[in-house]
């Protein structure tokens, strides 16, 4: 059993698959099944560790490759000022 506490009320957090839409610019709205994350069992609130943030951009990245598309990415750069 997982001992982690809620941020949002102190219930317990346990393991969960969850459903999630996404909106993307180019594909769409899509539906990405069986995320593995933690979900309150108090107020409902979710936390998307490292392994759900993998499976979703995979997700993804294959639904591009279906569609023959090629995903772009954007990085953001800082100026920093002495």
């Amino acid at each position: 059993m997982n001992n982690e506490k809620c941020w949002e009320c102190n219930g317990t957090l346990q393991r969960a698959l969850v459903t999630e839409t996404y909106d993307k610019p180019v594909l769409g709205s899509i539906a990405i099944t069986d995320i593995p994350m933690l979900r309150c069992c108090s107020c409902g609130d979710k936390v998307i560790g490292a392994d759900g943030s993998a499976y979703i951009d995979d997700t993804i990245e294959r639904e591009y490759k279906k569609q023959g598309l090629q995903r772009q990415y954007r990085t953001r750069t800082e100026i920093i000022t002495e």
